[in-house]
């Protein structure tokens, strides 16, 4: 009993150990799995890391790749932007270039409408002078640049502003005006000049004004800009004139001895060109407190006003005057076969113009002028030509049936000069006031 005790203990001891064996078995064997678990973990983990890098490395050079196709695109893009941008340009400078031609080609196309209008203008003109003889409208002034020229010249370089650029306008009216030839040097332009009775063909002076002649003065609210503006233009040409004539530096002339101009149209002329192709050409009288000009005037056969300015020169104030040697007192010519012996020279009248009827006697030379001739700063001298012989027709007119045609008649001739009677001769017999 003892010994199936002893068995049974045994066995169980055994059975107890092989349990423990077994057991341990199984935590070997599980420990083992555990641990091949974890390795194979680790491995995946190694394997998982492994392929995160490689996907990582994968990433980054896709990365790299995109980003170099990225650079590339943007290099393409910036290409593509600056080909578009250089197109635009292009297009701009086209656009402009078009813009510009198409300004240039409207610029021409105003300036041939401009220069048609103008040309349309000035046909209306001459159309409206054909048709009626005469002209109605705006006139430019002009005037001697040197007060001592001839105020019957042609030469745009004779006369001040500069051709074309004067906007002191006038108004005339040309209506029954007798036009004249024109002269510059040899050359003649037909029908070129109003210089008969000049004055009445001018309605007013760009102040408004009417008469004669025009004066501005220094200063004055109505002619101030006009004299500033004339005296500017003239000034070189009349000082350098007056030094000539005085023998005098121009440095002793001053622009301050100027007060008045006078302006005398002399002429009006035409076909000028321009905005204003109508010029009233006129000479100056200047007033200064320190010179004044003599002017000798010649009033030729068939002529109704003294036209022939034959002498001009400058003398300071107190100076008598010499008598001119360009014409000659007592010499003749023939025109159209009547003798014409020249008379002179006369003063002016009362009035500051042609002519006074008493004639400077020869020992008044040299001539001292009268204040009141020297009120314009101009003291002109007037002769004219005078037929040494005439013709005269007497005709004896019977009327009715009872009229007696072989009765003689009475006739008496008088000739009056400088209001007295003179000496003449019918046929070659001398007679005086009167004869049959």
């Amino acid at each position: 009993m003892e010994e199936s005790k002893e068995t049974s203990v045994a066995n169980e001891k055994d059975l107890k150990t092989e349990q423990e064996k077994k057991k341990t078995s199984e935590d070997s064997s599980e420990s083992q799995t555990k641990k091949e678990n974890e390795t194979t973990k680790e491995e995946s983990e190694d394997k998982d890391n492994t392929q995160d890098e490689k996907d990582s490395k994968e990433t980054d050079t896709e990365e790299e790749v995109t980003e170099d196709n990225s650079k590339k695109e943007a290099a393409e893009e910036e290409k593509k932007t600056e080909s578009k941008k250089s197109e635009g340009i292009k297009e701009v400078s086209e656009e402009a270039t078009k813009t510009l031609e198409e300004k240039t080609t409207e610029a021409a196309e105003k300036s041939e409408e401009a220069t048609q209008t103008e040309s349309d203008k000035n046909k209306e003109i001459a159309v409206k002078e054909s048709e009626d003889n005469y002209y109605i409208g705006q006139a430019a002034i002009y005037y001697l640049s040197n007060p001592t020229g001839d105020p019957w010249t042609n030469d745009t370089g004779a006369w001040a502003p500069t051709q074309e650029t004067s906007d002191v306008l006038s108004n005339i009216n040309t209506k029954g005006a007798t036009w004249e030839d024109g002269y510059v040097g040899n050359t003649v332009y037909k029908n070129k000049n109003i210089k008969s009775n000049v004055a009445s063909y001018i309605t007013s002076w760009p102040d408004s004004s009417t008469g004669s002649t025009w004066t501005v003065k220094r200063d004055n609210n109505t002619t101030g800009s006009y004299f500033t503006f004339i005296l500017n233009s003239i000034w070189d040409s009349y000082k350098s004139s007056v030094a000539t004539d005085l023998n005098i530096n121009v440095s002793e002339l001053d622009k301050t001895h100027i007060t008045e101009i006078t302006l005398t149209p002399r002429k009006i002329s035409r076909d000028n060109g321009g905005t204003y192709p109508y010029h009233i050409d006129c000479a100056l009288s200047i007033k200064s407190t320190k010179i004044f000009t003599a002017k000798f005037w010649v009033k030729n056969p068939g002529e109704s006003e003294y036209n022939t300015q034959v002498d001009a020169k400058n003398y300071l104030i107190g100076s008598k005057v010499k008598k001119t040697t360009n014409a000659t007192i007592g010499s003749t010519k023939v025109v159209d076969g009547v003798t014409y012996v020249l008379d002179g020279w006369y003063p002016e009248n009362a009035a500051g113009g042609a002519c006074d009827s008493t004639k400077i006697n020869q020992n008044q030379w040299d001539y001292d002028p009268l204040p009141a001739e020297l009120a314009d700063g101009t003291v002109n001298f007037y002769a004219h030509y005078s037929p040494t012989t005439t013709s005269i027709k007497l005709k004896k007119l019977v009327t009715g049936n009872m009229g007696d045609r072989t009765k003689k008649f009475h006739f008496t001739i008088s000739i009056t000069k400088e209001n007295k009677n003179v000496t003449f001769k019918v046929g070659n017999t001398p007679k005086k006031v009167s004869g049959r």
